[in-house]
């Protein structure tokens, strides 16, 4: 148990955030990524990624993002459609060129 709390402590001090807040985040990118390059269902996902169920990844999604999973799904048809919806929605950053700010078309 000395271990974990040794763990647990070193990594919030050199990472400043703690392991469980990482470990979450790093499932809801996982989740961003496999929402958008493949056709699987949320609760494939889910189980792929140890959840108890759906419901309590889609909950953490929803914390972490601000958005339901499955919501641009619901409202654009297309998978292209849908991945540039979610890229601009996740990784804003990513339409600016690296040179100057300028938009870059999509």
């Amino acid at each position: 148990m000395k271990a974990l709390y040794t763990l647990s402590t070193l990594f919030s001090t050199t990472q400043g955030t703690t392991l469980e807040r990482h470990l979450i985040s790093r499932h809801v990118a996982l989740t961003q990524q496999q929402l958008t390059t493949t056709e699987d269902a949320l609760a494939a996902i889910a189980d792929r990624l140890s959840y108890s169920s759906s419901h309590h990844l889609s909950n953490q999604f929803k914390r972490e993002t601000g958005l339901t999973p499955d919501g641009p799904s619901a409202v654009l048809p297309g998978r292209q459609e849908r991945n540039d919806f979610l890229i601009l929605q996740f990784f804003p950053a990513i339409m600016y060129s690296p040179r100057g700010g300028m938009p870059r078309p999509l």
